[in-house]
């Protein structure tokens, strides 16, 4: 299936929240936790993560990981991915605690769809400390995408991962998997860069983001994804369609994510900086932005194109 019949259907079973002036919400995507090993790319970053989360949960931000949180392809078990990041995970679980933590997954999550397979691993790990086992994410969902409703229907964001129409890693991802875990974590170690990643190859990347473009136009829908690892913030003065694109959390520039408070979206960066004392922190830095939801209706000029109805 196409890229754009697979948003339509993605798009036509996922739930509905509604939003108002006072929510706050914080996007990540493509954080590739792994098991903080040399293969680990987020273990660079954990501590800024670690400090970010802080930020959103003592500010009442609703968390939504917009998939590729954990990296299950190169890793086969998902308990050598929480010991490893034992800190945040407790954040996250704060924040699940509280109704304040949804998770959608992508290609290197998928396999959570499985409601076996959450609750083997989401729903409760063992603690080998107290030999009993202890709730994680208790009677966790996972979505394959979500739609933030603004003021009943004054705007709406499409939250996806945005893999959905790429073969190899939407039908096909088994076999995804399969390479990565077994053949690509060699290469890797190697200095080899994945050929078959939107996020290592410009020009994929480019077909990906023009074909979700078309989409968004046609359809007359703001969406805001993750998966190309590549940032994007959209101005109606000079974009075709409302595409946002939270980046990921594995360069080593800092960690990038979308904030929707007050009724408008913003790109920010999260990021190690210095003082001119040379003192260093962490600065929270506001990179595009804020864009209120309510002028996503001026990106819409051209004809609509009504979503098909599934059989």
């Amino acid at each position: 299936m196409s890229i754009a019949g697979r948003l339509d259907q993605v798009y036509q079973k996922a739930p509905s929240i509604s939003i108002n002036n006072k929510s706050k919400f914080i996007l990540f995507s493509d954080l590739h936790r792994g098991s903080d090993n040399k293969n680990d790319d987020f273990s660079q970053n954990r501590h800024l993560f670690e400090y970010a989360l802080k930020y959103y949960l003592k500010r009442k931000f609703h968390y939504i990981e917009l998939g590729d949180g954990d990296e299950l392809w190169e890793n086969k078990r998902f308990w050598s991915i929480r010991k490893g990041h034992e800190r945040i995970f407790e954040l996250m679980k704060k924040m699940y605690d509280h109704g304040r933590f949804t998770m959608i997954f992508g290609n290197h999550d998928m396999e959570r769809k499985d409601a076996r397979i959450r609750r083997r691993f989401l729903h409760r790990f063992y603690d080998s400390y107290r030999e009993v086992y202890v709730p994680l994410f208790e009677n966790m969902t996972v979505f394959e995408g979500l739609r933030l409703n603004y003021n009943s229907g004054e705007a709406e964001l499409f939250c996806v991962h945005g893999h959905q129409g790429d073969w190899l890693n939407d039908r096909l991802w088994k076999i995804g998997r399969f390479f990565v875990r077994y053949v690509w974590v060699h290469l890797q170690n190697m200095g080899f860069h994945n050929p078959s990643s939107p996020a290592q190859e410009y020009k994929k990347r480019r077909i990906i983001e023009k074909k979700i473009i078309k989409w968004s136009a046609s359809r007359r829908q703001a969406i805001v994804m993750g998966h190309t690892h590549r940032t994007r913030f959209s101005d109606p003065n000079h974009d075709a369609a409302p595409y946002f694109n939270t980046g990921n959390g594995v360069h080593r520039a800092g960690i990038t994510g979308i904030e929707i408070e007050r009724g408008a979206v913003s790109l920010v960066l999260w990021r190690v900086s210095t003082r001119d004392d040379g003192a260093v922190y962490v600065e929270r830095r506001l990179v595009r932005g804020p864009l209120p939801l309510s002028r996503f209706k001026e990106f819409f000029t051209g004809p609509l194109h009504p979503l098909p109805l599934l059989i």
